[in-house]
């Protein structure tokens, strides 16, 4: 749980954040370009000193990483962040390091060699949170080493989510705080997503502290709510939008879609305030119109600076 000390007229909030997944999964990689990212890059937060690490000989995480951030628009707000020894034989130090935790950033390993190691991983990972993951700790995953060949996809990891229970549906009241998916390159030069993944467990661990109480803070439904948005593609342009979503945009089209929705919710709700007695079928068309738009205007956005740098 999230940590306030005082000190005479300073007051000190600490964070805990950790990075969970497998064996060579890449979590201390992106702990050091995290940190180098923000020591080097105008971020709004900064380290606080140099990065902890207790290795073996070969460079494989003994016991744990740590850095240290503090935020730049919350001076207050410290952030604890630990990486966990991915080792099977390291389960009792693993258990020891989740105590206190306040926000898990699961790395997958997206090598299809490795895929066995990420479910055990995020097995036991389940068994110590018991009930808590998503219900009180939010839950960012980002599945590293895209840059390699033959890594899983998009689809498979949030199959593999739904299969352990931590993905749901859009009737079910914590779907809102569905984990978010990011395509990952840990390494600095490559990096891709490092910054975007621990900014959105950051913001909902403030999300559950603040609004929530420590939990995941409840959304009024509305009464009329609309549960989904059926969208009647040709192939050519479903295909068209999953290209755009995986090599613009990081992630899938299903993602795509989900941010879509959350962006536009409350046009949503205005939409059925405002509907009166309107079938429910025109709301959902006049809906997808909103979104159809506004994936239409990406792309051409992404088009019109691709024709730019071409020419």
């Amino acid at each position: 749980m999230v940590r306030s000390t005082s000190n005479g007229s300073s007051r000190k909030v600490s964070v805990k954040i950790l990075y969970w997944g497998p064996h060579k999964g890449g979590k201390t990689t992106i702990l050091e370009t995290l940190h180098r990212l923000t020591r080097e890059n105008d971020r709004d937060i900064i380290p606080t000193g140099d990065m902890q690490k207790i290795e073996k000989y070969n460079g494989a995480t003994l016991y744990f990483d740590k850095a240290t951030f503090q935020s730049l628009v919350e001076i207050s707000v410290y952030y604890d962040l630990y990486t966990v020894p991915g080792s099977v034989r390291f389960k009792p130090i693993r258990k020891r390091i989740f105590r206190d935790v306040d926000g898990i950033i699961f790395v997958f390993n997206s090598e299809k060699s490795q895929w066995e190691n990420n479910i055990k991983s995020l097995k036991e990972l389940k068994e110590l949170a018991t009930d808590t993951l998503i219900n009180k700790i939010p839950l960012v995953v980002m599945l590293n080493k895209k840059d390699l060949q033959d890594s899983v996809s998009m689809s498979e990891v949030e199959q593999i989510l739904k299969d352990e229970g931590l993905m749901y549906e859009e009737e079910h009241p914590l779907y809102i705080w569905n984990p978010i998916i990011y395509e990952t390159i840990g390494t600095y030069k490559n990096q891709k997503n490092v910054f975007r993944a621990f900014k959105e467990c950051a913001r909902r661990v403030g999300l559950y502290s603040i609004y929530g109480t420590g939990s995941a803070p409840t959304i009024q439904i509305p009464k009329k709510k609309i549960t989904r948005v059926n969208f009647t593609l040709s192939e050519r342009r479903k295909n068209e939008w999953e290209i755009f979503a995986k090599e613009k945009l990081g992630t899938s089209l299903s993602q795509m879609i989900r941010n879509a929705v959350k962006e536009y919710r409350s046009k949503y709700e205005q939409l059925e305030k405002q509907s009166g007695n309107i079938e429910i079928q025109l709301l959902e068309m006049r809906i997808e119109k909103m979104i159809s738009e506004k994936m239409e205007k990406m792309m051409e956005k992404f088009q019109f600076q691709s024709n730019r740098e071409i020419k």
